[in-house]
C-alpha cells in the first residue's frame, strides 16, 4: 500500500475478500491485491484512490445598517473548508454609492475594516 506523506492508515482485513481503510490525509492511496488459490499466486492488481476537494464556503457575515462616517468591520470568520485547507480571502466592492471613495484597509484578511475618506464623507452628507 502506498499512502500520501503524513498518512498513518493501515488496511483492515488485508487478507480477506473485503478490506478497508479510513482516509486520513488528502492525496493518492495505491493498494495492491494479490490472490492465492493454494497452487499459484496471481499477478498483482492495483487500485488508486484519490481524495476529492470540497469547495470552500464563503460567509461574509451579517448584513449591516450604519450611519455615514462609521467604521464598518467585515467578518469572514464563518467561512469554512471541509477539507481543512487553509483559506485566503479576497474582497471587492460589487456595488458602491455614486461619489463614494470608501475602501477596504486590507481585502485579504479575515476581518478588514471599511474606511471612508473625509472627501467621501462630505459627498455623502
Amino acid at each position: 500500500m502506498s499512502t500520501p506523506a503524513g498518512s498513518t492508515v493501515a488496511l483492515t482485513s488485508a487478507v480477506s475478500v473485503a478490506a478497508s481503510f479510513g482516509v486520513d490525509v488528502s492525496g493518492t492511496y495505491v493498494v495492491q491485491l494479490v490472490v492465492d488459490d493454494g497452487l499459484d499466486v496471481s499477478d498483482p492488481d492495483m487500485v488508486s484512490i484519490s481524495t476529492l476537494n470540497y469547495l470552500p464556503v464563503a460567509e461574509a457575515g451579517a448584513d449591516q445598517a450604519v450611519f455615514v462616517g462609521e467604521l464598518v468591520s467585515l467578518d469572514g470568520t464563518g467561512s469554512t473548508d471541509a477539507d481543512g485547507d487553509p483559506l485566503s480571502f479576497g474582497r471587492r466592492f460589487v456595488i458602491q454609492p455614486a461619489g463614494s471613495a470608501a475602501s477596504l484597509d486590507d481585502a485579504s484578511v479575515v476581518t478588514p475594516a471599511l474606511w471612508w475618506t473625509y472627501a467621501a464623507l462630505m459627498s455623502c452628507n
